[in-house]
């Protein structure tokens, strides 16, 4: 009797899974990025290692060597099958010598229509902070539909930065 519910939980769990953004759906995780190695970061450069010491899942981190301030591209997802939902990426941001505050920053193109931003000014980091979630989201209406997100960092000045355990989830958009 107890592995068949676990079983029905578990088609449950998939089901919500598959069922996308929409109004009376659940979240659908669009894309994770644990960030313990530089496979698939858009830029890679000097400034940007992994320090397998620090971490919040206990497998490395970005860090961000940052000698000025700086916009670091870090990854862009193509056609996200996304609309009529609140998009929100979240992840962890610790940072040293700071002084410009350090940012999540997410663009979505739009077909004919270009492209727009959201940037988690309210949960930026900066001088020296120990791991804090970040986020910022965008609102996608009904009957627009994203085909390319850019995921990008922000730092406003010199210093360091280390990024862990990004995730970008689309729920249901809040009723008004």
């Amino acid at each position: 009797m107890r592995a068949r519910g676990f079983v029905i939980a578990g088609i449950l769990l998939v089901l919500a899974g598959l069922a996308g953004c929409g109004g009376k759906t659940r979240e659908k995780i669009v894309a994770t990025y644990p960030m313990d190695d530089l496979n698939g970061l858009v830029q890679t450069d000097g400034e940007l290692s992994i320090d397998p010491e620090e971490s919040v899942d206990g497998r490395g981190s970005l860090h961000v060597d940052a000698a000025d301030k700086r916009v670091v591209r870090l990854y862009e997802i193509d056609n996200p099958d996304v609309e009529n939902c609140r998009l929100v990426w979240t992840a962890y941001l610790k940072c040293i010598g700071i002084f410009g505050g350090s940012f999540l920053e997410m663009w979505l193109r739009f077909p004919g229509e270009g492209e727009y931003f959201s940037r988690g000014l309210d949960t930026q980091v900066q001088r020296v902070t120990n791991w804090t979630e970040s986020e910022t989201h965008f609102d996608i209406p009904k009957g627009k539909r994203p085909d390319r997100i850019r995921l990008n960092l922000v730092v406003g000045s010199g210093g360091h930065v280390w990024v862990d355990s990004m995730r970008v989830v689309a729920y249901p958009l809040p009723k008004s």
